[in-house]
């Protein structure tokens, strides 16, 4: 009966873990993003301190970027997200707020821009 008990109970932690996720993160640990003319979606993205990884899917009609920025230095990028292209970014960030941005031709201009949250 104990040995009964422990598999019901396992099965529910399993349940309940495998369902409990970060509404940024892709199963595999990996935020997705989509940038739109001229959005990313989501605008707001929170992360754990360490690496990151981002696969940015262009669902747009223009070329776009995806870069991430600490205030004004850039700390990298993706460049040349062709309509229906996915691309992915790696980035080792500590706590802190950062920018995520398109800013190729006038795409941060007319609001391509987001916030990344590392806590």
């Amino acid at each position: 009966m104990k040995t009964l008990v422990g598999i019901v109970l396992l099965g529910m932690t399993l349940a309940v873990t495998g369902c409990a996720s970060d509404s940024n993160q892709a199963e595999e640990g990996v935020i997705e993003v989509e940038a739109v003319d001229h959005k990313f979606v989501p605008d707001e993205l929170d992360a754990e301190a360490g690496s990151i990884s981002f696969a940015i899917r262009n669902t747009g009609q223009e070329i776009h970027e995806f870069e991430v920025f600490e205030g004004k230095k850039l700390i990298d990028e993706v460049e040349d997200i062709s309509p229906g292209l996915t691309r992915e970014l790696t980035v080792s960030l500590e706590a802190g707020t950062y920018e995520y941005a398109c800013k190729f031709e006038d795409h941060y201009e007319r609001g391509m821009k987001g916030t990344l949250t590392v806590t």
